[in-house]
């Protein structure tokens, strides 16, 4: 784990590049599947990415139980094994169980504990502040800062600026609407932390123009590639790395038809306020991520003609490793 005082110069160092995320299978009786969850994290850990995001958004937060969180958390870290950088997410809707589950993370081991705030905590960016400076006086580790919608209100340039400064804060996963907002907060925190704008359509500019280390946290890094190691985005991105900005640029025109269907995929956010879990899980099935890609109940599963979208789009890039569906398949 990294401790709060290395936390700066450990985030500096090291969050750069792609980091990846999980999801989390369940049996049929709607049980966590263990066996299955090792077996995808192993899956996952195959493709290229320099971390790890664990026990995140897509535990499928609201139907999973603050012990069920931890075991998913302790089996993750079990199949890492300390072989990349990783966190653990530790945001609930009570101050007392987040800080829990940041200490969590840290007896197990994990570099940080990502946190964004309940909604409760997101009315002001005076309570804002006051949420993550509590956790900063009482956290063991580094923690990850994380502006969101999930917590109904995204952080201003001034407040990341602010949260920055806390000792254990080394990086901000910075979402916005509007990419003139990340440019601000990116000038308010300065070299206090690591300020990352997860947007994949936006990752090159980001980084060949404005120093964005790292596509940090995002479905894009693992669902844009698939289980056999082959990843468009890691492609580019090493273009870029080395310098060579015009190839990057064309071979990311390549992925625009991904970049598309994920775009489509998301906009239930806005359009029917939930999270994209079946589409985004049903996606990883088909690039070889995970056998089963049901969602826990009471949610719905991917309809038969999203599905057969999703298979269809991955085929065509070349990056579907399961059969087609079958009409109208319900799993």
């Amino acid at each position: 784990m990294v401790a709060k005082a290395e936390a700066k110069e450990w985030g500096r160092q090291n969050i750069t590049g792609l980091w990846g995320v999980h999801w989390v299978p369940f049996d049929g009786d709607d049980n966590l599947d263990e066996a299955q969850l090792r077996d995808h994290v192993e899956r996952v850990l195959r493709q290229p990415m320099e971390g790890l995001s664990v026990a995140g958004m897509l535990d499928e937060l609201f139907y999973v139980s603050i012990p069920e969180r931890k075991r998913i958390a302790e089996v993750v870290a079990e199949v890492v094994g300390g072989r990349l950088p990783a966190y653990c997410s530790a945001t609930t809707d009570s101050i007392r169980d987040t800080l829990d589950l940041v200490h969590h993370a840290h007896d197990l081991g994990y570099d940080m504990a990502m946190v964004w705030p309940s909604p409760e905590h997101a009315r002001s960016d005076k309570i804002l502040y006051e949420f993550y400076a509590y956790l900063d006086r009482h956290s063991p580790i580094a923690i990850s800062a994380y502006s969101t919608p999930h917590s109904g209100r995204l952080m201003s340039p001034e407040l990341a600026g602010a949260v920055a400064k806390l000792e254990s804060v080394c990086v901000i996963k910075y979402v916005t609407w509007d990419f003139r907002s990340y440019l601000a907060a990116k000038d308010e925190v300065g070299q206090n932390a690591v300020i990352s704008y997860p947007m994949e359509d936006r990752w090159l500019m980001s980084k060949q123009m404005f120093g964005n280390p790292a596509l940090y946290s995002t479905t894009a890094v693992n669902l844009f590639a698939s289980a056999d190691g082959r990843s468009p985005i890691a492609d580019y991105t090493k273009d870029a790395e080395q310098g060579n900005w015009t190839e990057a640029y064309r071979k990311s025109l390549d992925v625009q038809p991904l970049r598309d269907l994920w775009t489509e995929l998301y906009d239930v956010y806005r359009t029917e306020h939930r999270h994209p879990y079946a589409e985004t899980k049903y996606w990883a099935h088909v690039v070889g991520l995970l056998d089963n890609p049901a969602v826990r109940r009471p949610q719905e599963q991917a309809p038969p003609a999203v599905r057969e979208k999703i298979w269809r789009t991955l085929n065509e890039a070349g990056l579907a490793l399961s059969p087609a569906p079958e009409q109208g398949e319900a799993r």
